[in-house]
């Protein structure tokens, strides 16, 4: 008996040890071969299943990139069923079609494709969160995409909001994957309508993403990705990366990949080990990267590859998945009556080029100002920059037109402001930093020179006399700068926010309004905004006769480099506002310590003149060759080389081109007296 016990003993003992060493060692370790798993992503899709561009003929082209990108994500998973397809954000809100159906189709689209998560992002607050996440009737009600923030929390509760999930955790062929979802708490406070945010808390991400991350493991999850609506800007000179998505990359632990979004650019690097990519915008292309399990339990990580889409969405007969294409047909034949119905004309092209510079008026900015004045009966009437999306060119004016221009749910509010209230606005308004504003039934000047919240003067009613610094006016904007947005803060004035009254009226039903009364739309550029000089009181300079001055030497620069950034004031340190190429031409204002100033798409920007040559003759510039156009369709003429780029002009099938410049697939040729740019594939 006592030797058959002592048996029994060590044999459940070993059997003991067994169990509790397979209990905590994860089956996926002892993998007999690697899994190699690819990580899609799309970001900023902002709605465009499709693009429509006209060409100078009248030709009607339809890109379709919805049903291209479809194909070439579900071309990718049919490879390697590991896949797993993420959205960074900013998903639905941005094209006629999506904001009229509420982003429905988008959310078709991503759950025929099989979308495994999606970031949220600040233009998912645009309509209201409740209309995309968080009712019955929201865009996602029917979907099981999980949306996803971890450092946005709810002030009353100290808890994170209810319309979001910290993290999901997946599973591909056995092996756990946690996704845990971040916002841009620096960003996000100041760039969504106050009134949808004001009892949300955005944390630093950086201790979030630790614990969750620590939290993953503990779940037996093998890999860990963040999925972040938070981007990150490339310097085409230096080719230096830079963000608040690399500054969380820098401080975060555990992770083996970092998605980021919502700055449309294209990055892949990585930081400290650890790939860090951002898929553009506007369905171009998406990002994948291939992680691999190895059989001891380890994972490796490959680069971040781009995929781009636009030369295949713009060919004359593009390769699309026809489930996808069958949902935006559907959506067009829902909106298509609506977006079609011509309300009115433009007699001339209402652009937003402002009249000076950094600060000025536009001749679509005086109407949307007007319009935004008039409809509620206002004494002055404001708009912002930010919120007029589109020129209007010459021509017919649709519904799809105004939802283009104003693809926001804003309405117009009113207030009443005195004279002082109101100076303090358009201080702000032109101010270090300010955005400018649009104005009506005033006129303002502004002193670059001064101090920032001393510049404005000589403000006047449009009959020309004086505004009273005290006495009460009622103003009229829309309710996102009128609740602080833009850096408006002198709307949440509690003395002026006492008076605030929100009319409910979309800013777009107004301006539909008004092109179907006035049946012909005009407007003209006034210098109701305009720098001057002043003195000590206040009062105008005389400005004395100019002595005479030499003729510049020059007047337009030539880029040097492959690229040369744009940026916001003449130093390095200053914003990044757009990219030039070589070959590109500018318009030369002045220059400063080795920086020119130039006209950049109708505002000011400055460039380090060490990569611009200068010449006064542009028929100096050398024609490489010519060629011509291949695309039964024709070719778009753009400013610059992209597609995002503002499109100037179409030039038909067999056309004969001077190139005069070539960068990236591009070839910038000569256009109208000027220079533009078409993609080089479609000429020969």
């Amino acid at each position: 008996m006592f030797r058959r016990s002592r048996i029994t003993g060590i044999f459940v003992t070993a059997l003991m040890i067994f169990s509790m060493f397979f209990t905590y060692i994860p089956q996926a370790v002892f993998a007999a071969t690697p899994k190699t798993f690819d990580f899609v992503e799309v970001t900023d899709f902002h709605g465009y299943l499709q693009s429509a561009e006209k060409l100078s003929d009248g030709t009607a082209i339809t890109q379709q990139i919805g049903g291209v990108l479809a194909k070439q994500i579900k071309d990718m998973k049919a490879a390697n069923p590991n896949t797993v397809i993420l959205s960074g954000g900013d998903m639905f809100q941005g094209t006629p079609m999506s904001n009229v159906l509420k982003g429905q189709p988008v959310i078709d689209m991503m759950k025929n494709i099989g979308f495994d998560a999606m970031a949220l992002g600040n233009h998912e607050y645009d309509w209201g969160i409740d209309s995309v996440i968080d009712t019955q009737n929201a865009t996602l009600k029917n979907s099981t995409i999980p949306v996803l923030a971890a450092n946005v929390y709810d002030k009353t509760t100290g808890k994170p909001v209810s319309y979001t999930k910290p993290y999901v955790i997946i599973e591909r062929d056995g092996v756990k994957i946690g996704i845990i979802g971040i916002v841009d708490n620096k960003e996000f406070p100041d760039i969504i309508m106050p009134a949808y945010i004001q009892n949300v808390d955005f944390k630093d991400p950086v201790p979030v993403v630790n614990q969750l991350a620590t939290d993953l493991r503990g779940q037996g999850a093998q890999i860990v990705i963040v999925l972040a609506h938070m981007g990150a800007n490339q310097d085409k000179t230096t080719d230096a990366i830079t963000g608040n998505l690399i500054d969380f990359a820098k401080q975060v632990k555990g992770v083996d990949a970092i998605f980021g979004g919502h700055t449309h650019t294209i990055i892949k690097t990585k930081v400290n080990g650890i790939p860090v990519g951002v898929a553009g915008s506007y369905g171009n292309g998406f990002i994948d990267l291939k992680i691999t399990l190895n059989a001891d339990g380890t994972v490796t990580a490959g680069d971040m590859k781009y995929n781009n889409n636009i030369p295949l969405y713009q060919t004359a007969n593009p390769v699309v998945d026809a489930e996808v294409q069958s949902i935006v047909d559907k959506a067009n034949k829902d909106v298509g009556p609506i977006f079609n119905e011509v309300i009115g004309q433009a007699a001339i092209d209402l652009t937003r080029a402002q009249s000076a510079q950094p600060y000025g008026d536009s001749i679509l900015g005086n109407w949307a100002a007007q319009v935004t004045k008039d409809a509620v009966g206002a004494d002055f009437g404001f708009a912002n920059n930010g919120g007029l999306r589109i020129d209007i060119p010459k021509g017919n004016i649709t519904v799809g037109t105004i939802y283009q221009l104003m693809p926001f749910d804003n309405t117009i509010a009113t207030m009443k402001m005195t004279g002082a209230q109101i100076k303090i606005v358009l201080e702000q308004a032109v101010q270090d930093g300010g955005k400018g504003i649009q104005v009506a039934g005033l006129s303002f000047k502004y002193d670059p020179s001064m101090p920032s919240m001393q510049r404005v003067f000589d403000m006047k009613k449009s009959d020309g006399t004086p505004i009273d610094m005290n006495a009460s006016y009622l103003v009229a904007t829309n309710n996102f700068m009128g609740t602080g947005g833009d850096g408006f803060k002198g709307f949440t004035d509690p003395d002026v926010a006492k008076s605030y009254i929100d009319t409910y009226k979309l800013v777009r039903d107004a301006f539909i309004e008004a092109v179907k009364n006035q049946k012909t739309v005009t407007a003209k550029i006034d210098n109701r905004i305009a720098p001057a000089s002043q003195n000590l009181f206040g009062e105008m300079v005389p400005t004395p006769a100019p002595a005479p001055t030499p003729t510049p030497q020059y007047d337009y620069g030539i880029v040097t480099v492959s690229a040369l950034n744009v940026r916001a004031g003449a130093s390095t340190s200053s914003k990044v506002i757009g990219v030039l190429h070589a070959g590109n031409i500018v318009n030369l204002i002045s220059e400063s310590n080795g920086w020119y100033q130039i006209d950049y798409n109708g505002k000011t920007g400055y460039v380090y003149g060490k990569y611009v040559a200068v010449t006064s003759n542009l028929s100096n510039i050398t024609v490489l060759k010519t060629v011509k156009v291949t695309a039964r369709s024709g070719l778009n003429v753009r400013v610059n080389s992209s597609t995002a780029a503002r499109k100037i002009g179409a030039v038909p099938y067999g056309a004969e081109l001077k190139v005069v410049g070539e960068y990236n697939g591009w070839y910038q040729i000569q256009y109208n007296g000027g220079y533009g740019f078409v993609y080089a594939k479609y000429t020969k």
